[in-house]
């Protein structure tokens, strides 16, 4: 496969509007960035990881055998993790803007004692990440206010008792009943493509199996998943460790190793003449698809 074409493009894209026949309100729209606000604060009390502060954070190592111990404090960060992204899911309607979804995020991730992952990782500037329509991922928080038809997956890492948790899904912005069935059935099957993905994973068995179970089901339903770049990852006291874990159809003979904890986030996208055309924002973390299309994750 050729690999990716990534693309410097300008923030101000502007939005484009199909109209659908199966709804009467609803339109398309390509996302229009608008104003990141500065940098909030975190308490002083909060444990932060070591790369805040950093250029960049270590060479990614692993992958890591967890601890019975270690697994059990991963539970309460992830935990926590699923409760603020429910929390940020609860925010989602017409007229909100990303940027108020990271203000109530970042507040309720340090009033439970973490650390949000994301801020400050290699600069990063905001607590969560938020990718509305033909964004694909790392969209950064804005001034920018969500419309009805609109589709959101919020990204959320918390830092709690020196364990990273993370975890993302895509909601609906306004009844999901009058979106078109496509994109019902996309943010659908991308929510099932991951459980695919999930469902291979076990002691000894190749890591091969999850990307394969996650393309054939996404494909099967007339999608695709995104990306070959676009992969898992290992997670624990390191945001990001090794191992990679493919979202797409691959030959990876490596093993599942009991102790193991990774990351299962595919990104699956509607058309896959997408998938090698990708658009990177001026900001040097938004990535889009370049034809408008939408994704979910």
């Amino acid at each position: 496969m050729k690999p990716p074409t990534i693309m410097k493009v300008s923030p101000n894209l502007g939005k484009f509007f199909i109209p659908t026949p199966s709804t009467v309100d609803f339109v398309r729209r390509r996302v229009m960035i608008g104003k990141v606000t500065p940098i909030r604060d975190v308490p002083a009390h909060i444990e932060r990881p070591y790369y805040v502060g950093r250029k960049a954070p270590n060479k990614m190592s692993g992958p890591s055998i967890k601890t019975e111990e270690d697994i059990k404090k991963m539970r309460k960060s992830c935990k926590l993790a699923k409760e603020i992204l429910s929390f940020a899911g609860s925010l989602v309607k017409p007229g909100i803007t990303t940027e108020d979804i990271d203000r109530e995020v970042h507040t309720a991730i340090i009033n439970s004692g973490a650390y949000p992952s994301t801020l400050l990782y290699k600069g990063y500037p905001k607590s969560i990440c938020t990718s509305v329509n033909d964004v694909i991922c790392h969209g950064i928080p804005d001034s920018s206010p969500l419309q009805f038809g609109d589709i959101i997956c919020i990204d959320i890492t918390v830092f709690l008792d020196g364990f990273h948790g993370d975890t993302a899904a895509t909601f609906f912005v306004g009844e999901k009943d009058k979106f078109p069935n496509k994109l019902q059935n996309l943010v659908r099957v991308s929510e099932e493509a991951r459980n695919a993905g999930i469902s291979q994973v076990k002691h000894g068995a190749p890591f091969c199996n999850i990307g394969n179970a996650i393309s054939e089901h996404a494909k099967k339903n007339g999608f695709y998943s995104c990306f070959d770049f676009l992969t898992g990852h290992g997670i624990g006291r390191e945001f990001h460790e090794n191992p990679c874990i493919d979202h797409t159809a691959n030959n990876e003979t490596n093993l599942m190793k009991e102790g193991m904890v990774f990351t299962v986030e595919p990104c699956v996208g509607e058309v896959e003449e997408d998938r090698d055309k990708v658009m990177m924002y001026e900001d040097k973390w938004t990535l889009a698809t370049i034809s408008g299309n939408y994704s979910a994750q």
